[in-house]
């Protein structure tokens, strides 16, 4: 290996083949650019397109890409991931989504030196939107994936100030996931619940705008609800766990309902009020019922965890937002662009 970094990079599959060419592509660029030693490992759930094929394609003249199976009755976030990291070689591993699409080259390389400092467990990466794809998610992303470099202390993940913790693009050392496996039970928010279960050992996570990928999913009005739903979800179950104070939950039961329409009206203003719904000249009425269908979601998942105390829920299974949507939601979700400019987008 020489002076080369050995990582590997970990991607999660199911029916990817029209974004999975483009990332691959990007991720051996780096390898090239950088002169790094570079394994691809992708993890596929049961693919039923042409993602499959794909793959062994550039297996037949990559040695360092392999591919993974697992069961779709068997997939979760965490359990795809440990079992790719058992797959691994690499003494990092970069996560990757298989329609997330690297910026910068370099960048990865200088995260790595972050990991000198042993008490960081995990540095996670911006996600830059793409356009035309889904203006909700544009605004989301721009307010939460910021220019600045953060370190957040063990004491304020805790405290929920790591939440945008995300899987779409992050780095870890390969040991730390052996020895600490993510939670192969959760439906959402792996990331977060693995960031926490280690700031309760005393460890930080850092996030490096630099190492940026381009990620967005088409809008797409059956899967507002289901995401935003199991995304709560879990976040409550982590509460449930971490939190043992009766008198901190009861208050919550009250406060949870008026707090979510607060924060349903506050992102109603602030959306309609955003350059991006001037971009998209989004109607007002399609930006009440679009949050309207969010404040739906948190305040059944949270009712939802209370009564269940856990969230064995299948994935697939969440009720989706059609009898939640009127024409103007629907409408706007189909006048969006649906040509795939993703192999345009710069790569440096």
């Amino acid at each position: 290996m020489g002076n080369k970094v050995k990582i590997s990079f970990i991607i999660r599959t199911l029916n990817e083949d029209k974004y999975i060419s483009n990332t691959i592509n990007r991720i051996i660029k780096f390898g090239n650019v950088t002169n790094t030693i570079v394994e691809i490992v992708v993890v596929d759930s049961g693919s039923t397109d042409n993602t499959i094929k794909i793959i062994k394609d550039y297996i037949s003249i990559n040695s360092n890409i392999k591919l993974v199976n697992i069961d779709k009755s068997e997939w979760s976030w965490g359990r795809s991931i440990n079992l790719g990291v058992k797959n691994s070689i690499g003494e990092y591993v970069v996560l990757i989504s298989a329609h997330c699409f690297l910026r910068f080259s370099r960048p990865l390389l200088n995260v790595i030196e972050l990991f000198d400092n042993k008490k960081i467990s995990a540095v996670y990466g911006r996600q830059l939107p793409i356009d035309y794809m889904d203006p909700f998610e544009e605004f989301s992303l721009n307010i939460n994936y910021t220019s600045s470099n953060i370190i957040t202390s063990p004491k304020d993940i805790l405290n929920g100030s790591a939440t945008y913790i995300s899987n779409a693009i992050a780095m870890y050392r390969s040991s730390d996931i052996i020895n600490s496996p993510f939670d192969e039970e959760a439906s959402s928010l792996e990331d977060f619940l693995w960031a926490s279960k280690q700031a309760l050992k005393g460890y930080s996570v850092a996030y490096v705008p630099e190492m940026s990928v381009y990620h967005s999913h088409q809008i797409n009005v059956d899967t507002i609800y289901r995401r935003e739903y199991y995304r709560c979800l879990e976040s409550n179950r982590y509460l449930n766990q971490i939190v043992d104070d009766r008198k901190r939950k009861l208050i919550k039961k009250i406060v949870y309902k008026p707090y979510s329409i607060f924060y349903m009206i506050k992102n109603i203003i602030l959306f309609y009020n955003s350059k991006i719904a001037d971009k998209y000249k989004i109607k007002l009425a399609t930006v009440i019922e679009y949050y309207k269908i969010i404040y739906h979601a948190r305040v059944n998942s949270y009712y939802d965890s209370i009564s269940r105390n856990d969230s064995n829920c299948n994935y697939w299974n969440g009720s989706d937002s059609n009898h939640l949507a009127s024409g103007n939601l629907k409408v706007f979700c189909n006048s969006l662009l649906k040509d795939d400019k993703c192999e345009l987008l710069p790569y440096d």
